[in-house]
């Protein structure tokens, strides 16, 4: 899965990020990558991802208790301002990360990373640091101007 740094600074998802940045390297994405996370609200969105993978591209990912390089970690992080939906996605060569302030931070922050991902299999994958801007998601639709 190929993903370029140079695309993400016209990354085009839904909602936009309020920020994105990029930098060198890459993180492969493959049946040997594992997923960490110790908080057990987690478990629904690993299983979800390794889902999406397995339907996908054929693998699912190992569940690890301890991280290392590569690792794909979820985790559940005090926020600041108190929204939970939102998330920092941050990936490299050493690992990707997605923090949030609730289960559901992390579950949009896998949303994000699946719509990064290409459609194509590729055997690199860079993503760049992002997150939730607005509290609540959806459209409007005006009957009144039909």
């Amino acid at each position: 899965m190929l993903l370029p740094l140079g695309a993400l600074a016209q990354v085009n998802i839904i909602p936009r990020p309020v920020r994105v940045s990029t930098g060198p390297g890459g993180l492969n994405i493959s049946s040997r990558t594992r997923i960490v996370f110790t908080d057990h609200r987690l478990a629904r969105s690993a299983r979800y991802l390794n889902a999406y993978l397995q339907r996908q591209e054929g693998f699912r990912l190992k569940r690890a208790q301890k991280e290392r390089a590569g690792d794909i970690v979820l985790r559940i992080t005090p926020a600041k301002n108190g929204t939970s939906g939102l998330y920092r996605l941050k990936a490299g060569p050493q690992g990707l990360v997605i923090s949030a302030a609730s289960d559901t931070g992390v579950f949009y922050g896998l949303q994000t990373l699946i719509q990064l991902l290409p459609a194509q299999r590729a055997p690199v994958l860079n993503i760049a640091a992002q997150y939730q801007r607005y509290r609540f998601w959806g459209w409007n639709f005006n009957l009144a101007e039909l």
